[in-house]
């Protein structure tokens, strides 16, 4: 997603002020072949692609050269942000000291958890999700997402449900998750 050849439309879409979806699916041929059951395609196929974008979108600088930038990553869940920050937050102050121009000057020149918490980047998480909490802590309460793409081959008809009868999610976290951040993601219906 970071490569040069993709410079014009990543003009056009800052341009235009676009919010970007980034939506789960085996779209990385390698994996595909790697997996031999569903269980497979939904741990690996379908959610290393998430990883490899937020690295491609934040680890290598996109949303400092595009400041007006929103992502958002649909259907992945957000357990994988976890790692990913923890991650790469590790080692980018190290990266940053070995690595010679021009690959550094494609480094993010904050820590990722500032990114985390811009405002710019949106998951949707699951409903049923025992780590909400903690996503929401991570995230911020204004950045994460109801996952709303109905109907689905998983059941999740109840999800808004799920989410209403939770004790550890707060009401005005709720109204956030199911209207104001999608808002303030999409723009106004």
């Amino acid at each position: 997603l970071s490569e040069p050849s993709f410079i014009p439309f990543w003009d056009e879409f800052a341009r235009t002020k676009l919010p970007l979806c980034v939506h789960m699916g085996a779209s990385y041929p390698p994996f595909d072949e790697m997996v031999r059951s569903f269980l497979d395609a939904h741990a690996l196929s379908m959610a290393l692609p998430a990883q490899m974008a937020f690295v491609a979108l934040v680890g290598q600088g996109m949303l400092d050269r595009y400041r007006d930038l929103k992502i958002g990553f649909m259907e992945f869940g957000a357990e994988w942000l976890f790692y990913m920050v923890g991650r790469m937050d590790h080692y980018l102050d190290r990266d940053r000291a070995i690595q010679p121009p021009p690959l550094s000057d494609k480094l993010p020149k904050h820590s990722i958890q500032d990114y985390l918490k811009s405002g710019r980047i949106f998951v949707c998480g699951e409903m049923e999700d025992p780590l909400m909490k903690e996503e929401i802590a991570l995230l911020g309460e204004d950045q994460l997402l109801f996952s709303s793409d109905y109907p689905h081959g998983e059941a999740r008809e109840n999800a808004a449900q799920n989410l209403l009868e939770r004790k550890d999610v707060t009401e005005k976290q709720k109204q956030k998750i199911l209207y104001d951040n999608p808002v303030r993601f999409f723009g106004e219906p």
